[in-house]
């Protein structure tokens, strides 16, 4: 029996990791290489930062290449990436980063322990994606649509043509910058692109939540258990691959990192632009990666500048710092990415004022805002995590911890926001958006809990630290062998049934280009998720991407980035189509908006082509492999 050589897979896997390392590191490194904040971080911590930083700036990047219309191609964005990598080696020669590092016994240990728990987190999860060449759900189109615009033209897309007629583009791209990237440099597919870096991001809640832990606690230990509990034992957000919403995961990597130097800033009682530099580009870079997410930060940074200016009150000169921190933080924010918040108001932003200005009614929203208790288990963390978390709470509360507090009363404020539409007014995020975000704040005070009860177990045989090589050398083997049952587990969560786009597909969309005219128009399986934004619910959905042919649905961003008479137009389409029951109803109905075609796709939905079968007179079967079918329109003019 013959085995493949894996000298080649090794080598291809490393340049991966290399590829991934350039991006996802040195961006965010050079610039903490560049202000230097202090206090000093160790380098571990630099490293962790340097990761959330970078989400925030490739996209901004891009953003100011725009602007200045420079098209970032293979060659600049490469150059950018080793401009960065020189800084950040010159960072760690010169200032010696390493040699602390190695002097320092308990900052090596912390960095062995949390690679080990990263390392996990990562197989897991792109062996979960094994075979996975198209992202699943949904939300997965745009986010490929979007990622192929910026990969195609090095830019911030203006709009979405070809594959859409919307002339305006005001989504927020931090994610899919990060996809173009790693594509143009892999050379991978944009599909599978959007696969790997989805996972990779997902991997990054382990280092993003430790450092956050670790700050928030005032403890290593606390921040590895988190870490652990997030990237091997927790569903979420492991969980986000199945849905494909890439951008707000994005955007809940970067939270911790944006929050971290905020408090960092305020807590230096001083205008330093050394501290205030990483922070606003962190929190100007959330712009660009999550507009609610960016919402979530406000929060939580106006809550923590509003308990530090109290606590300092009594202190004009500190008080005053504070404030002019915070101001210099949003105008430094603003000023980075000025034209782009007026782009965001012109296009999205009157609809927003819309909707806002209109009270509330379930009518116009349908189920968005529907909500169940279960829903903190399915979608949030495990019940015996929120157990850990509630036992933290209440240590934290009774040993006066402000981590504890601070949690709750920022989760609380979120939470306030997502429901009123209880009192009339149309809440810009649901109940659930905050629910698949909650597992950060449990896993934090789950972390503390039981880094608690590890300290006064050591505290209780002090004679533990005369063993320090081993209990170190006991710790590394023990979480080397909890890991595995944990890569298991996320290995398992992936749904590969979400999937829309499968092989008999794919064969599918190289006979259309073959065989069908380009001025065809595809009807095919649909879902309004809200009244108002109707999505596919088959690989048909991704025929103007795949097979160049235009369908009934645009990306889900037509309703923010459409104008409004487009919107509704795609919507009164949908309806009525969606709304005849049987092909007989339906044919008049297709004559009227002049569809040529239907695509009845791999993945099970609501179409049953034995329907149209049984009207010749009307439909054409002219393509039927592998339970995909395509009907032709008999006498339909356009």
């Amino acid at each position: 029996m013959a085995f493949a050589d894996p000298f080649p897979m090794m080598i291809s896997s490393l340049f991966f990791i290399l590829i991934g390392i350039a991006i996802f590191v040195f961006p965010g490194y050079a610039v903490l290489a560049i202000f230097n904040p202090q206090p000093r971080f160790d380098f571990t911590d630099r490293i962790c930062i340097s990761i959330g930083l970078s989400i925030a700036i490739v996209p901004l990047m891009l953003y100011w290449a725009s602007l200045l219309g420079i098209h970032l191609t293979t060659p600049l964005v490469a150059l950018l990436l080793v401009l960065a990598a020189g800084i950040s080696a010159w960072d760690i020669i010169k200032r010696h980063r390493l040699r602390e590092l190695i002097n320092s016994r308990s900052q090596l240990l912390t960095l062995l322990l949390l690679s080990i728990i990263f390392a996990g987190a990562v197989i897991a999860r792109i062996w979960g994606v094994e075979g996975i060449e198209f992202p699943l759900w949904t939300d997965s189109y745009h986010h490929t649509l979007i990622s192929q615009l910026i990969a195609d033209g090095g830019l911030v897309p203006s709009s979405y043509e070809p594959y859409a007629p919307i002339e305006a583009f005001s989504y927020h791209f931090g994610f899919h910058t990060l996809v173009a990237w790693f594509h143009i440099l892999t050379k991978l597919p944009i599909p599978r692109s959007v696969v790997l870096v989805g996972q990779i991001i997902n991997a990054l809640v382990v280092p993003t939540t430790y450092v956050f832990a670790k700050r928030l606690w005032k403890s290593r230990e606390a921040g590895l258990i988190a870490a652990l509990l997030l990237g091997l034992f927790s569903h979420m957000p492991a969980f986000f691959v199945n849905w494909g919403r890439y951008t707000q995961l994005t955007g809940q990597i970067l939270f911790p990192i944006a929050l971290l130097l905020c408090m960092v800033a305020f807590d230096q009682h001083r205008k330093s632009l050394r501290v205030i530099g990483p922070a606003a580009i962190a929190v100007a870079g959330m712009f660009m990666v999550h507009n609610r997410m960016t919402i979530f930060l406000l929060v939580f940074v106006g809550i923590y500048f509003l308990y530090k200016l109290i606590q300092e009150w009594r202190n004009p000169s500190i008080r005053k710092d504070l404030i002019l921190t915070f101001a210099i933080i949003l105008i430094v924010t603003v000023a980075i990415e000025l034209s782009w918040i007026i782009n965001f108001g012109k296009v999205f932003g009157e609809k927003l004022v819309g909707m806002l200005l209109v009270r509330y009614q379930r009518s116009e929203f349908g189920g968005y805002y529907e909500w169940d208790l279960d829903y903190l288990i399915e979608f949030g963390i495990r019940w015996e995590f929120w157990v850990l978390a509630g036992l933290g709470l209440l240590l934290s509360f009774r040993r006066k911890e402000m981590g504890g507090i601070y949690m709750l009363v920022g989760t609380i404020s979120i939470l306030m926001l997502a429901q009123t539409n209880l009192i009339g007014i149309p809440s810009l995020f649901s109940v659930l958006i905050v629910t698949i975000w909650i597992y950060f704040p449990v896993a934090l005070l789950a972390g503390y809990f039981i880094a608690e009860i590890l300290r006064v177990i050591q505290e209780k045989w002090p004679r533990m630290d005369n063993y320090k090589v081993r209990v170190s050398t006991a710790a590394i083997v023990l979480l080397i062998l909890i890991s595995l049952p944990g890569i298991l587990f996320i290995r398992d969560l992936t749904l590969p049934e979400n999937g829309f786009v499968r092989e008999p597909d794919l064969q599918a969309m190289t006979w259309i280009e073959e065989n069908i005219t380009e001025d065809a128009l595809f009807y095919t399986s649909t879902h309004f998720w809200t009244p108002d934004l109707v999505h596919g619910l088959d690989a048909g959905y991704w025929i103007p991407y795949l097979a160049d042919r235009e369908t009934i649905l645009p990306p889900e961003p037509y309703l923010s980035d459409g104008e409004i008479p487009y919107i509704n137009f795609v919507n009164s389409r949908a309806h009525r189509l969606s709304q005849e029951q049987d092909a007989e109803a339906l044919y008049p109905v297709l004559h009227e908006f002049n569809v040529t075609h239907i695509y009845i796709g791999n993945r099970p939905a609501y179409l049953d082509y034995t329907e149209f079968e049984a009207l010749p007179s009307k439909f054409e079967l002219i393509y039927d492999r592998e339970d995909v079918q395509i009907f032709r329109v008999i006498d339909v003019t356009r």
